[in-house]
């Protein structure tokens, strides 16, 4: 897991076309979790033949990603990456493409994604 930010977002892009679209990418030095916990993840999963592997590291790897970029977000503003903007675009994923939007980042805070029934 790696933090990154686009310079471009699209929030009423729900099939989140705006994480591929135009430049401004920006990755920082050691963009990179170091997380322990997404390693046990990983080895629990492919540590034997009797492993869920992608079965259990796809959907666990991904909701750590969602509940741990949640809570570092909780109380923060576009400012927290230097910008003006009124909001971010927040998803979390992987470099395949599997993706998921959580929430943006905005002026009064961190607001979750309010999916359509």
């Amino acid at each position: 897991m790696y933090v990154g930010a686009l310079s471009f977002y699209d929030s009423a892009d729900e099939e989140l076309e705006w994480l591929w679209k135009g430049g401004g990418k920006h990755y920082p030095d050691d963009a990179y979790a170091h997380s322990a916990s997404l390693k046990n993840i990983y080895e629990i999963a492919y540590g034997s033949k009797e492993g869920l592997g992608n079965n259990a590291e796809w959907p666990l790897c991904l909701a750590f990603a969602a509940f741990a970029v949640r809570s570092l977000l909780n109380g923060q503003t576009p400012k927290l990456v230097g910008s003006n903007a009124k909001k971010i675009g927040v998803a979390v994923g992987f470099d395949s493409g599997d993706m998921l939007k959580i929430g943006e980042l905005t002026e009064d805070g961190f607001a979750v994604v309010q999916r359509k029934p």
